[in-house]
């Protein structure tokens, strides 16, 4: 049923709302004391300028990394807060020369192998996350090196930025103008825990007062809560809510017992559920089977 209360009848009900469409919000005292412009890197306010302005920037994640070398160049100085470091590696881009595009076009098989080694590149990553030392080492190497580089005109700024993790308990970010933009004399990288948002700034753990114009939240998304933004019952008016208020599980990712026309494109892993004893199979058939029917 709709927001305007209309009804559509349907037999199964795909969700492809994504995982990353929530936006999260830190949990810091005065949150909303801040007199100035401030918002979430998801939902950007193009109306507020930041233009020769002092502009804060709460998060060194996924979603810092793509905007701030972008508003860099512009503001009087940014003031980037990072709660702790991320693995980055470089951005592999390139342009797609004529000399590439007839070779592709001449052998089709280059295309594939291309894919081939891209492919393998990715499952070595994760392999040495957990399975390779000697890979995990040749990448957190890898990582080293290229930070190490991208930071080698500012002294001491390296071991700011240098994760005090292994390689793998994070998401590892690609970017290759993020570290540079770092180094720029109107950035300054604070490590500080955040203690509390005031009107006219940030108070950090050691009590400096960090004065701010603009406030950018680059916290990422709530992407654990799937689908809690929707009401979805199921059999016997079961709510999706409650089936998952201990935690969000899905059989392969896709389908949850007693939800047996939902489909889910990027859901939870049931897989340590059974471990634990948690479900049933016949729970899980049941759905599967009420899906194919």
């Amino acid at each position: 049923q709709s927001a305007a209360g209309e009804t559509t009848f349907v037999d199964v009900l795909v969700s492809a709302v994504g995982q990353l469409s929530q936006p999260a919000w830190p949990q810091i005292r005065g949150i909303d004391t801040f007199a100035g412009p401030a918002f979430h890197s998801a939902q950007w306010d193009h109306s507020v300028s930041l233009s020769g302005r002092r502009v804060a920037v709460i998060g060194t994640g996924a979603s810092a990394i793509q905007f701030v070398p972008q508003i860099q160049p512009d503001v009087a100085k940014l003031l980037l807060f990072q709660r702790s470091a991320p693995y980055i590696l470089p951005r592999w881009d390139r342009e797609f020369g004529p000399a590439y595009r007839a070779a592709i076009a001449g052998v089709p098989l280059l295309q594939t192998a291309e894919r081939l080694l891209w492919y393998a590149t990715g499952e070595a990553m994760t392999t040495s996350f957990q399975y390779s030392p000697t890979l995990g080492a040749l990448l957190t190497a890898a990582c080293r090196l290229h930070m190490r580089h991208a930071t080698r005109d500012v002294p001491g700024l390296f071991p700011r930025i240098w994760p005090d993790y292994p390689v793998g308990c994070k998401r590892i970010l690609f970017s290759s103008d993020y570290l540079p933009a770092l180094t720029q004399p109107n950035v300054d990288l604070i490590t500080d825990q955040i203690r509390a948002i005031e009107p006219r700034g940030l108070v950090t753990a050691d009590g400096t007062q960090h004065a701010a114009d603009v406030l950018i939240y680059g916290t990422g998304f709530r992407a654990t809560d799937f689908l809690s933004s929707l009401e979805i019952h199921g059999l016997d008016g079961a709510k999706l809510s409650d089936a998952w208020a201990a935690g969000a599980h899905a059989y392969y990712g896709m389908t949850v017992p007693r939800f047996p026309n939902l489909v889910i494109l990027s859901g939870p892993i049931l897989s340590a559920l059974f471990q634990h004893g948690e479900f049933d199979a016949r729970d899980v058939a049941m759905s599967t089977r009420s899906l194919m029917a």
